[in-house]
């Protein structure tokens, strides 16, 4: 991540959090920075449907215990 603010801040933030250059000036500048792309591939990604079919099956889940609840409730 770039970043560069209204109040001075300008620097560079490598995607592990460690931060590789950082300065701070009230005058315009120019700094040159090498950034690399990020190639993790997170699980959202990687299935983007994971969190719809979980959510799905959770549905199903307490569905089908309130069945089961009725019915023995019901018989019993």
């Amino acid at each position: 991540m770039i970043i560069n603010s209204n109040n001075g801040y300008s620097g560079l933030i490598k995607a592990s959090g460690e931060i590789k250059d950082i300065k701070r000036s009230t005058e315009p500048f120019v700094e040159m920075v090498s950034v690399q792309p990020n190639n993790y591939i997170t699980l959202a990604s990687s299935f983007p449907k994971l969190f719809v079919y979980g959510c799905a099956f959770y549905i199903l889940i307490i569905a089908a215990i309130n069945v089961y609840k009725n019915y023995w409730l019901a018989s019993g």
